[in-house]
């Protein structure tokens, strides 16, 4: 085991609470002293995948990775509470960093889904939010009346991810052709699709009701960094634009990259975030 100031390893037992089966406790990963930041993945991803940009930003900061419930549950295959929302999770952070004795103000940095728990978490307790860092968070409830491509598609297909739900192969193809051109190539022969099938049951996850409280947003006075990728859909560039409105203390940056930032510009994203935070 590495040395405890750079890397200690927690990992908290899942709790449930006596009636309402809200979860209080996420596993874990601590890297790194200074203040705290925590990085939050994207709904179907591990906190695993963020190892890289933690070990980078853990030189300067106390950086906690939390594994979110959906992940823990999913691998555990279980099912998730049937009132399980972006709310489940961004009250898990809050329990969590109790659990911790963390009680000064925090980083955030969230990727994807993981922006809207951060989000959810900010917003929920500002006193408890030092700075706000957030990648393309699907805020679909922000433009649901827009007519813009692929919008409605998502909509359609993610209604029936419930918390119970019986994900299938099918239901698998469907969520994976929303991000890559199924009329020229079979999904189903990519090297990840194995990968895929495994993990299906993250895909309950995104169930999570999301809907955002614009007023609250308005409110928010803490800095606020808002990351898009140049190349990502024209959804999450209108999500990101509209927040960028919303958000008081705003500021939007762009970088080379889809949808997936953490994963497909790691070294420029954290350069981004230092030159934020700076």
């Amino acid at each position: 085991m590495p040395d405890t100031t750079k890397h200690l390893f927690i990992i908290l037992m899942m709790i449930h609470s006596i009636s309402s089966a809200q979860l209080k406790s996420k596993k874990v990963l601590i890297e790194g002293t200074g203040n705290p930041l925590i990085l939050l993945a994207g709904a179907l991803a591990p906190m695993t995948s963020l190892a890289d940009i933690s070990k980078d930003l853990s030189a300067k900061y106390k950086v906690i990775r939390m594994e979110h419930f959906n992940i823990q549950m999913a691998a555990e295959n279980k099912l998730l509470p049937l009132n399980y929302s972006v709310e489940t999770e961004g009250k898990g952070i809050k329990y969590t960093l109790d659990s911790l004795g963390i009680n000064e103000p925090v980083i955030l940095v969230g990727s994807s889904y993981g922006g809207l728990m951060a989000m959810d978490f900010a917003i929920r307790d500002p006193k408890r939010t030092k700075a706000l860092i957030i990648l393309e968070p699907p805020a679909f409830d922000l433009i649901k009346n827009e007519n813009i491509e692929g919008l409605h598609r998502t909509l359609e297909v993610t209604k029936n991810f419930t918390p119970h739900a019986t994900i299938t192969e099918k239901d698998v193809e469907a969520f994976r052709c929303l991000g890559i051109n199924c009329d020229s190539i079979n999904i189903r022969s990519l090297p990840q699709w194995k990968g895929w099938v495994e993990t299906k049951n993250r895909l309950r996850g995104l169930s999570g009701k999301n809907k955002i409280n614009s007023k609250k947003i308005r409110k928010f006075n803490k800095p606020v960094l808002i990351v898009t990728g140049t190349e990502t859909n024209a959804v999450h560039k209108l999500i990101n634009a509209v927040l960028d409105q919303q958000f008081k203390n705003s500021k939007q940056v762009f970088i080379k990259s889809g949808h997936a930032i953490p994963s497909t510009a790691p070294k420029e994203l954290v350069r981004l975030i230092l030159d934020f935070l700076n």
